[in-house]
């Protein structure tokens, strides 16, 4: 019985984590505009009501997307929104091209909470700056804005799903049978 219900919470403490994703927009292989770029985890819109804008590096075959502006570059308020809560989320931005120039993030995460971070003196030119918002908990969506004239771009946009009610349910159920079995005491032998 002890082995029974030893591996009957072991099985129960295993429940597998969501792996962490990461959205590289490798599927996205025209260029162009679209108004919107979705995947099951996240739909990416411009808050401008104008078009996101595929970039793709032909020599890399990197894609990436901005989300466009009134002046037709990308300086439009690119808005990811998640169908689900996520945490330990990062991203690369690219395309910073004067230390002055500030890269803005309205997050919101919680119940209902925003919070609004800024990055300045980012990398110039065409290098990645990785962005890590990962002190976020259950972020819903995030709206980036920046003051380059030209505007900025995404690409790997990473994060790790926050495991269902039902989850945390059945690893602790899990960690409970283990312990109950661990604590179960074999029977002594009674010598007379």
């Amino acid at each position: 019985m002890r082995n029974i219900l030893l591996t009957l919470g072991l099985v129960c403490a295993a429940v597998p984590a969501q792996a962490a994703v990461t959205i590289d927009f490798q599927n996205l292989t025209t260029e162009g505009n679209r108004p919107s770029v979705s995947y099951p985890e996240v739909t990416f819109t411009n808050g401008l009501d104008r078009p996101l804008s595929v970039i793709r590096t032909f020599s890399t075959g990197d894609s990436r997307i901005c989300a466009i502006g009134n002046n037709f570059a990308c300086t439009g308020e690119l808005i990811a929104t998640f169908a689900k809560p996520v945490n330990n989320l990062q991203l690369d931005v690219l395309g910073v091209n004067l230390p002055t120039d500030i890269v803005s993030f309205l997050v919101e995460f919680g119940a209902g909470e925003s919070e609004t971070v800024t990055f300045s003196n980012l990398n110039l030119g065409v290098d990645a700056n990785l962005i890590d918002l990962g002190r976020f908990r259950d972020v819903s969506r995030f709206e980036l804005t920046s003051t380059d004239a030209t505007g900025v771009s995404i690409d790997n946009v990473r994060f790790a799903p926050v495991p269902e009610p039902g989850t945390w349910a059945m690893m602790i159920a899990g960690f409970g049978l283990a312990g109950a079995a661990l604590r179960r005491r074999a029977p002594r032998a009674v010598f007379a």
